[in-house]
């Protein structure tokens, strides 16, 4: 198993280094019992050990090229990752911030802290949607809805769990078959997601008189988006109640995800 999890945030709003510094203090205070001191030593990077993160992060900001870094704790409890980009859909130009917060899988969250620390992170960076999953059930998850992009392996999965031929299948994002229009859909679910108010009514989500969203935990954001578990534990592939409520949610969002 991999030995991380992954808080993935895309903002289509900048973020500048003021946020950021101040998501970086607020996971030193979160996670203060898990780190090995403080999250201020460069991930792949020449310096070694910040004295002004602050500083460090304008620099990083304004570079032009390789505008991606990483800043974790001594050990690497947990790190943080920072892109700021563009891609270009049909001759327009979308410029998004995305956040990965890296946590070790062994640091174990109960519901409501992750309900606080989503909740915080949605609201700080103004998140046009938020997930979380582990590295293993991202990449099992990838390969079965991406076949154009995992044939092989593809193979092996539905073997063994035939029951997922009935996902989509799905296009990557970021490629020149999507459409700019297309943005507003969500690239898929995992296992705790928050999606913003525009996706949420998208997706008219949540309906209480659906089956589906009567069965999952879901939490109303301050924002007016809202944040929902797609399993009552982390999702794994292994487990038949998890395969199943996966497809269960794939059929109550048909516009989840741009279908082949």
């Amino acid at each position: 198993m991999s030995d991380y999890g992954c808080i993935n945030i895309t903002s289509y709003s900048s973020n500048n280094d003021k946020t950021i510094e101040e998501i970086f203090l607020y996971l030193e205070d979160f996670f203060s019992e898990n780190l090995s001191g403080k999250i201020i030593f460069p991930i792949c990077d020449s310096v070694t050990k910040l004295n002004n993160r602050v500083e460090f992060i304008k620099k990083r900001l304004k570079r032009k090229n390789h505008k991606y870094f990483a800043i974790g704790d001594k050990d690497l409890n947990v790190y943080v990752g920072f892109v700021n980009d563009s891609a270009e859909f049909k001759n327009t130009i979308l410029e998004y911030d995305r956040i990965g917060i890296y946590i070790r899988y062994d640091i174990a969250l109960s519901v409501n802290k992750w309900i606080s620390l989503i909740s915080y992170l949605c609201e700080k960076t103004n998140a046009y949607s938020i997930y979380y999953v582990s590295d293993d059930a991202k990449l099992d998850i990838r390969r079965l809805l991406y076949r154009k992009s995992w044939p092989f392996e593809l193979n092996n999965l539905l073997e063994n769990y035939p029951e997922f031929s009935s996902l989509p299948n799905l296009k990557t994002f970021f490629s020149d078959e999507i459409d700019i229009k297309e943005m507003k859909k969500m690239q898929g679910i995992e296992w705790i997601n928050y999606w913003n108010k525009d996706i949420c009514e998208f997706n008219h989500f949540p309906d209480l008189s659906n089956d589906f969203d009567k069965s999952i935990e879901i939490i109303k954001a301050e924002s007016g988006g809202h944040i929902w578990f797609l399993t009552e534990e982390p999702w794994t592939i292994e487990n038949p109640l998890h395969r199943q409520k996966l497809i269960e949610a794939y059929q109550r969002f048909p516009n989840v995800g741009v279908r082949c």
